[in-house]
């Protein structure tokens, strides 16, 4: 699968501002209202949620993720995962092993995948992310 991601300016400022690829699945038999969707956080859209709350952009069906478990949001030059759950958020960036956020944020580079409330291999539902 092949997402491309690229920067632009700020209107007036040579500043330039991130943009992230984000598509997110479920996997095996679990279907949401919305099973597989994407999105592109950048100057359009400032964030994503994630979470068990029908509310989310992309709800999570499993116990062990929180109502609110996390977002992706663009700050400016980064684009960074903030994690507000009780079991954590599992990244893995490519070609590298997973690690846990737990009431942390960790900013988002190249592409990788994460998974809510449990490391991937368990998940059936997962995020993968592109972005720069």
């Amino acid at each position: 699968m092949s997402h491309g991601w690229s920067s632009g300016t700020q209107q007036g400022s040579n500043a330039s501002l991130a943009r992230c690829d984000v598509i997110a699945k479920s996997l095996g038999f679990v279907r949401t209202p919305r099973s597989a969707s994407s999105w592109v956080v950048g100057p359009q859209r400032r964030k994503v949620t994630f979470g068990r709350d029908l509310e989310a952009d992309f709800p999570v069906r499993n116990a062990l993720v929180s109502r609110a478990n996390a977002m992706i949001e663009r700050r400016r030059q980064h684009v960074v995962l903030v994690d507000h759950s009780s079991n954590g958020s599992f990244v893995s960036f490519e070609g590298k092993p997973e690690i846990q956020v737990n009431h942390e944020e960790l900013t988002l580079v190249g592409q990788g995948c994460i998974a809510f409330g449990q490391p991937r291999a368990e998940a059936a539902q997962v995020v993968n992310f592109r972005c720069a």
